[in-house]
């Protein structure tokens, strides 16, 4: 149990650090032109109202992020809701059942960075990846922002913003430096062009960045190919990976740690009925003399748990 656990944690490790340039160049863009850092998946589309209940995903800029599954549901049955157009879905060969599903939207381009171990690692020499999936009009834009990570010296133009470019004609897939802003010189590096075709599939080159890089086209019964093979090799992929079992297929445990059960804690004149699983929901509070009860039930009245919660610290002592 505890060794599945860790190999999800150490996936989902990997993957942030991978999308850490994006995440900086979203609080840079959320700094100087107020857009949101994250934002629920309805942005996408505002006006789709199907989107306004939808929970189970939410956007990174471009990138839609969508829980992987649900109770009783395993990644190939749960249906996800996606906005209009076209997304394509990716990983970063670390496909697992308990991991989310990520979505990329046409006409996007974002920046990956290597699986450090920690930001300290990083280095501006360092190989730089951009994910880049077109448009139905074969076009594909985005941008990344580097400083130095430290002080204040972007507000004197010490950075680098970068926009990139990509644009399919006719056969041909053309990356290159559209837009630059700041006084920082470019690095050299090399550059990793990763092209999104559907289902995992990707085509790629490798260059330097800032000179302009191109990859070709294959054929579209060439692509359909690579698709269905990559969908192939995903769910082959997905059958031998280990998902952490649910709660109640756990054998052995002891206590209450993994329990749905309500239990009741005593103190004083108050009892405190809570769920020990996910957190310790509580459900109730009553105070014994009175009879009077504070319900948490979301069927019931609504009750805001932070208050329940902050009300058991302040006057109850276990």
């Amino acid at each position: 149990m505890s060794a599945l656990c860790e190999e999800v944690c150490r996936l989902a490790l990997k993957r942030r650090y991978r999308l850490i340039p994006h995440i900086y160049t979203l609080f840079y863009l959320a700094h100087t032109r107020g857009t949101p850092v994250a934002t629920p998946t309805f942005f996408a589309d505002p006006e789709d109202p199907s989107l306004r209940a939808h929970e189970t995903s939410f956007m990174l800029g471009p990138l839609l992020i969508h829980s992987s599954t649900m109770r009783d549901q395993e990644l190939h049955q749960l249906q996800h809701t996606l906005p209009k157009g076209i997304w394509m879905s990716f990983d970063f060969d670390d496909l697992h059942p308990d991991l989310p599903v990520l979505y990329l939207r046409g006409g996007s381009i974002i920046p990956l960075g290597l699986p450090y171990q920690h930001v300290g690692e990083a280095n501006l020499t360092d190989d730089l990846s951009l994910l880049v999936a077109l448009d139905e009009h074969g076009k594909a834009e985005g941008v990344l922002f580097e400083d130095d990570g430290d002080g204040y010296d972007y507000t004197k133009g010490g950075y680098l913003l970068t926009t990139y470019a990509a644009e399919l004609q006719p056969s041909v897939v053309t990356l290159r430096v559209s837009k630059v802003e700041g006084t920082w010189k470019r690095p050299k590096r090399r550059l990793h062009m990763q092209l999104l075709l559907g289902k995992g599939a990707v085509l790629d080159a490798w260059g330097t960045d800032g000179e302009v890089l191109q990859i070709m086209m294959p054929s579209e019964n060439e692509v359909s190919s690579l698709v269905s093979a990559s969908e192939k090799q995903q769910k082959i992929r997905l059958e031998s990976a280990k998902p952490i079992p649910d709660v109640e297929n756990v054998s052995g445990h002891k206590g209450t740690e993994l329990s749905k059960a309500p239990i009741e804690m005593k103190s004083g004149d108050w009892v405190l009925k809570l769920v020990p699983w996910v957190g310790g929901r509580i459900i109730s509070m009553e105070h014994l003399p009175s009879g009077n009860a504070f319900e948490s039930l979301r069927a019931s009245t609504e009750k805001d748990l932070d208050y329940l919660f902050s009300f058991s610290i302040r006057h109850l002592s276990f």
